[in-house]
């Protein structure tokens, strides 16, 4: 059927079958398995590979290829996919004269222009219903920050007590059922006259809030085979009727340029972690079939690069299609093979998510980034590379007045007791080290911290220059949506480039920025609190 057929034998076809293949078996000559194109309830009984004729079927999902399609979904791209049809020949067939990729005649062709689509506008929660997802969302937050067990699982999904709290991940002990009516829904009768229900089951609880309100509620559980029997194996329930359904879950600022498509919301959240600082954002798609939401669209038409990384199967594949389509700005980015199928397993693989969605950036798109100062100016690494840390500034030496060391055999003369050993501070044009709030600041910080001496020198730019940080509040109250901004005054700027772009690296440099995050001074000069939209 294709150019395995041509290129190789069927017992070597049968082998590579085999070894692509989940739980393999030998019946009448042909490779039964686990299909690669779908989730199958009873695995194993409806996918089938023959080598004689080099075909595969399924009789559950109704797909039909050769090896190579095989191939393909099993590394996460489309069956006919090109560049999987040349992988296979280089890994399997390298010295195989080379033939273009067989088309099957019955497979419909693909028409000419993305066909006609429109964004849902998803519509919002009653009053009642936000009210009352928020203060269960809230006292899931709480409960979640004093649960170990769910902390630890937390990081063993890459997700930190901190990310968790700034994105009011929260944890539900055991299933709950209010009515719908105390949640502002239309009363609904059940057959034996009592009133339905909605379903909050035991889990992981993952928000989305607009204008200070949760408006979206999807819930992953620990125990899916338990619960209603309609819904059992269901491992991520959104909380509903009521909820913004179709929305997507939107980690970052709308005027970033670029994005990374993610189908779990708690994967969503994991990679924001890492990308955030880097003003990369991050949605939350809940199926790689769910498309943008009338808001959620908006921001992306406006993108410089839209990276899918998508779940590495056939859905997700055959989705890249759609948004090539609509959103030119796309490119498929899915975790490394090797390291699983999404962001979730592959950092539990160790897959450094910062450098990976790093590699992913164009240089074009990078230098644009750089230009906005959207990113900081560093080069991008390889995918599995290590951060190199910055290196410590040397501690500050310690003097004293006379103060030598003895020999053994002489006894050492005691200081005067109002003799006290002054650090000797750096030089930094800008700080007056006679201030004692300057003094206390620098002696808050460990002398190891390698951000501390690049921050002063920050700090010496704003004291002398029209320049500053500005740490953004948003209305509403929600930490997720917080930010950071750097601001110049235009007119000094035009004459003063270099000046500002040092000033610019300084305060996007990675060390800075673990500062301004890790600490919560509003007292401090270069901390302003904005109320709005900047």
């Amino acid at each position: 059927m294709g150019a395995a057929q041509e290129w190789l034998g069927a017992a070597e076809r049968a082998d590579i079958a085999r070894g692509l293949l989940t739980n393999p078996e030998e019946r009448g000559g042909e490779v039964w398995a686990h299909c690669p194109f779908h989730q199958e309830n009873t695995p194993g009984g409806a996918f089938s590979y023959d080598p004689a004729g080099d075909v595969a079927h399924c009789c559950s999902c109704g797909e039909t290829t050769d090896l190579i399609g095989v191939f393909n979904a099993v590394h996460g791209r489309d069956a006919g996919d090109a560049d999987g049809f040349r992988d296979f020949k280089a890994r399997y067939a390298p010295d195989a004269q080379s033939v273009a990729p067989r088309r099957d005649p019955a497979a419909p062709r693909k028409p000419q222009g993305p066909p006609p689509w429109t964004p849902k506008i998803v519509e919002m929660p009653n009053e009642t219903w936000r009210a009352k997802a928020t203060a269960f969302v809230t006292h899931a937050a709480e409960r979640l920050q004093s649960s170990p067990d769910v902390l630890a699982q937390l990081a063993a999904w890459g997700i930190t007590a901190d990310t968790a709290k700034k994105c009011r991940i929260g944890w539900n002990q055991q299933d709950k059922y209010p009515p719908r009516s105390a949640w502002g829904l239309p009363k609904e009768l059940k057959p034996d006259g009592t009133e339905r229900k909605i379903w909050l089951p035991e889990g992981l609880v993952l928000p989305f809030f607009v204008g200070g309100e949760v408006v979206k509620i999807k819930i992953r559980r620990p125990h899916p085979e338990l619960g209603p029997e309609s819904l059992r194996d269901k491992k991520y329930w959104e909380v509903n009727p009521g909820g913004a359904q179709g929305l997507y879950f939107v980690y970052g600022r709308p005027e970033w340029t670029v994005w990374v498509i993610i189908e779990t919301e708690r994967d969503a959240a994991m990679v924001w972690q890492h990308t955030h600082p880097l003003h990369v954002g991050v949605m939350g798609t809940g199926s790689a079939t769910a498309w943008p939401d009338a808001t959620a669209a908006a921001i992306l038409s406006r993108a410089a690069l839209i990276l899918l990384a998508l779940d590495s199967d056939q859905a997700g594949a055959k989705a890249r299609g759609w948004w090539e389509d609509h959103f030119p700005a796309s490119r498929r980015w899915p975790a490394p093979p090797s390291a699983g199928k999404d962001p979730g397993e592959a950092i539990g693989c160790g897959l450094d998510i910062r450098a990976w969605v790093l590699a992913g950036i164009p240089s074009h798109v990078r230098r644009e980034m750089e230009r906005r100062r959207d990113l900081p100016s560093v080069p991008a690494p390889a995918v599995h590379a290590e951060p190199t840390p910055a290196p410590a500034p040397p501690a500050p030496a310690l003097t004293a007045p006379d103060q030598s060391v003895p020999s053994p055999a002489t006894p050492a003369t005691p200081a005067p007791a109002a003799t006290a050993v002054a650090p000797a501070f750096p030089d930094i044009p800008g700080i007056d080290w006679s201030d004692p709030e300057m003094v206390e600041l620098w002696e808050g910080w460990p002398e190891s911290y390698p951000g501390r001496a690049r921050y002063f020198e920050y700090l010496g730019f704003v004291a002398r220059y029209p320049v500053g940080g500005v740490r953004m509040r948003r209305p509403g109250g929600d930490p997720a949506r917080d930010g950071l901004a750097f601001r110049a005054d235009p007119s000094w700027e035009r004459g003063n480039r270099q000046t500002s772009r040092r000033a610019r690296e300084l305060f996007w440099a990675d060390d800075v920025q673990k500062a301004w995050l890790a600490r919560d001074w509003p007292d401090a000069p270069v901390v302003v609190e904005v109320a709005g939209d900047a």
